[in-house]
């Protein structure tokens, strides 16, 4: 009895590296979060004891307040989603909570976390490459990647680029792979590295530099490889660009200037005034053509967002369960690698897009994967393994 006791929460690992890979290869959101509520929900209910195990009290009362400032906020405006949907958003927290504590205390939890991102990534981004440039009229010059898999348009750019950084960074804290295998590590390195360039997103290369820059540090030497790898993938993508391009050098990122972001949360902040300072909107809503000449679907800044969404205490919560989380990562560094790279990933990624960090609801829905997964599994990695099989 004791030991199906335990396998449960390996199931629960294994159905969660699955769910959160999926952001690579469900099609359409809404199978996604149907497979959350058909799959992962279950399987987190029948492990909620995880929550109540008497360790991390103080992080989960953070955690447990800044969830609950979240919801009242939006349960008390007037045009916000709505208490129904605020409670399932909750709810669906809750149990990605709990899915990720199965990710920390299950001995190959967090290690199959990454090879599951790294491995999908990888053959997402050989699928798209293929498929995406495929039609004659498509362009590496003139057209950014998307991923395919999840859209037949594409899904967009930018978040196809940090999904393709997150894999990236994944693959390359994970420890060296066995001889028979480490050709499709470096293989898979070079192809996401080019896949990120192609997307030609700022947000995803400035996350995936300051992720790669933290293994840089703490693993030194170790890491030479694999970044040898990734110059292979960028002097790919530069080489086929300037060979396309007649020459050219490759996209000019810095001539798209800020992409109208300072338009955008200046336009987001103004809304803002008296108690809405401290309470915010309690939603993120869209901008409408008339105000800035386009259509915004989100602030394009996840700290913007929180700042609309649920005012200033809303982001003190929010920096000080991050802050709590970064302070776990940096202690358990080397007995769980990548904790800290994918955390300053996700944040760093965040800032120049993305919605709302804590939350399953938000446009980009992207969020919880890039900085709540690894901040819960920093914060709730300090309890020794449930089981030590794999």
């Amino acid at each position: 009895m004791e030991g199906r006791w335990i396998r449960r929460r390996d199931v629960l690992a294994g159905a969660a590296i699955f769910w959160l890979s999926g952001f690579h290869f469900f099609y359409d959101g809404f199978y996604h979060m149907a497979a959350f509520w058909l799959l992962l929900a279950p399987l987190a209910v029948v492990n909620i004891d995880g929550w109540f195990d008497g360790s991390g009290t103080g992080w989960k009362r953070m955690l447990a307040g800044l969830v609950a400032w979240q919801a009242g906020c939006a349960g008390v405006a007037r045009s916000g989603p709505g208490l129904a949907t605020v409670a399932m958003d909750v709810v669906a927290l809750a149990l990605l909570v709990v899915a990720c504590f199965s990710l920390a205390r299950v001995s190959w939890g967090w290690r199959g976390f990454r090879v599951g991102c790294f491995a999908v990534a990888a053959v997402a981004a050989v699928w798209s490459l293929i498929r995406f440039y495929a039609p004659p009229e498509v362009t590496l010059v003139e057209d950014r990647l998307r991923n395919v898999w999840v859209y037949p348009i594409g899904l967009n750019a930018v978040l196809t680029g940090l999904l393709f950084g997150h894999g990236l960074v994944a693959g390359l804290s994970l420890a060296e792979p066995a001889d028979g295998r480490r050709w499709f590590s470096r293989a898979a390195i070079i192809v996401l590295t080019a896949g990120v360039l192609a997307t030609q997103s700022r947000a995803a290369l400035l996350a995936t530099g300051a992720g790669v820059g933290v293994l840089a540090v703490l693993r030194g030497r170790a890491l030479w490889p694999s970044l040898a790898a990734m110059l292979v993938g960028a002097a790919a993508y530069f080489g086929a660009f300037a060979l396309i391009g007649d020459g050219g050098l490759g996209p000019d990122l810095v001539e798209r200037g800020s992409t109208g972001r300072f338009d955008i949360w200046q336009a987001y902040i103004e809304r803002l005034s008296g108690t809405t300072w401290w309470a915010g909107e309690g939603r993120v809503p869209a901008l409408n053509e008339e105000l800035l000449g386009w259509f915004v679907h989100h602030p394009h800044s996840s700290w913007v967002a929180q700042l609309v969404w649920c005012g200033i205490p809303g982001v003190m919560l929010l920096l000080g369960f991050l802050g709590w989380s970064v302070r776990a990562a940096w202690t358990r560094r080397r007995e769980m690698d990548g904790l800290l790279a994918l955390l300053v990933f996700g944040v760093s990624g965040l800032v120049f897009d993305g919605a709302q960090i804590v939350s399953l609801g938000s446009v980009p829905r992207i969020e919880p994967l890039l900085v709540l997964v690894p901040a819960v599994v920093a914060l709730a990695g300090g309890v020794p393994p449930l089981n030590r099989g794999g």
